[in-house]
């Protein structure tokens, strides 16, 4: 399984997961390397943007949060990153 999941594949939620959230972002293909690259020359490392629904289960952030433990897995769950398809700036 990965954490990415394409346009119209359907997210399958486990039993135990509860309070499951997404907000909408902003994703960017980087289309070419780069190093040092100055704000006036950064868009033409962009090859593509998309749009992305990030998941996070909020019953496992309280959780994780409470034990002092980083609560980065509660966002990493298969399928929790949904990606649009992808816009070439082309």
């Amino acid at each position: 399984m990965s954490s990415v999941l394409f346009n119209k594949e359907p997210l399958h939620l486990l039993k135990h997961f509860d309070g499951v959230i997404h907000e909408v972002e902003l994703g960017l293909v980087i289309g070419m390397a780069g190093k040092d690259v100055t704000p006036g020359n950064a868009m033409k490392h962009i090859g593509a943007y998309f749009l992305t629904n990030d998941f996070t289960n909020r019953g496992m952030v309280g959780q994780f949060k409470q034990d002092g433990a980083p609560w980065c897995l509660a966002k990493s769950s298969d399928g929790f990153c949904g990606v649009s398809d992808f816009l070439e700036t082309s």
